[in-house]
């Protein structure tokens, strides 16, 4: 069994491009009911995207290095995650799931340990997380293991079993993930800001949960 660091792969590819308004879809907390009054005028966020270009499978790579990979690419949802998809099994890739939540990380206290040749767990210390249902909190530093399971496909290795969603570190989390404040009336009258995080990259996440203004 042996046990080494997990980092974040350095000199990832990265673009500017601009984008518009997210679409603030799946926020928690926002009325579903009641009285529909004009509000301002759609604001568009013209700020600079970082959209990341993730290495794909290189070949004859080892299953740590196809974790490492997998991790790194599970940061960019474009195209609905194909890069990261390409990490995967073809009967896996079908069924992982990235949307449900993400799992938010410092980055720098991954340790993966080999249980054998077809199986690697990761030991790391979430900061926050963001539920299936886009809702963003921050958690107390408990270290938890996620399970890993390899198998090889045409003498290349490639991940079968994984849990769903995404692990992103801090840094990336900041870069993929921008918000948007909205404003609305609660029951009793009272005024409540929701800050919402959407993806640059066109996955709309909340960041924070609703507090009074």
């Amino acid at each position: 069994m042996r046990s080494r660091a997990l980092m974040t792969r350095a000199g990832r590819a990265v673009v500017t491009v601009l984008t518009a308004a997210l679409v603030l879809s799946g926020c928690a907390g926002i009325p579903r009911e009641g009285g529909v009054r004009a509000g301002q005028p759609d604001i568009i966020d013209e700020s600079p995207a970082q959209v990341f270009l993730p290495s794909r499978p290189q070949k004859d790579a080892s299953a740590q290095s196809i974790l490492l990979g997998f991790v790194d690419a599970a940061s960019s949802p474009e195209s609905n995650y194909a890069i990261a998809r390409e990490f995967l099994t073809s009967d896996f890739s079908s069924s992982w799931d990235p949307t449900a939540g993400v799992t938010v990380d410092d980055g720098a206290g991954r340790v993966a340990t080999e249980i054998d040749a077809q199986n690697i767990e990761v030991t790391l210390t979430p900061t926050a997380e963001v539920s299936a249902r886009g809702e963003f909190r921050e958690v107390d530093p408990i270290p938890v293991t996620l399970d890993y399971q390899f198998r090889q496909v045409d003498g290349q290795w490639r991940i079968s079993a994984a849990p769903n969603g995404t692990v992103i570190d801090e840094t990336t989390f900041n870069d993929v993930f921008s918000a948007s404040s909205l404003t609305f009336s609660t029951p009793d009258s009272a005024r409540s800001c929701l800050t919402c995080a959407g993806s640059r990259v066109g996955h709309p996440l909340p960041r924070r949960s609703s507090t009074p203004c």
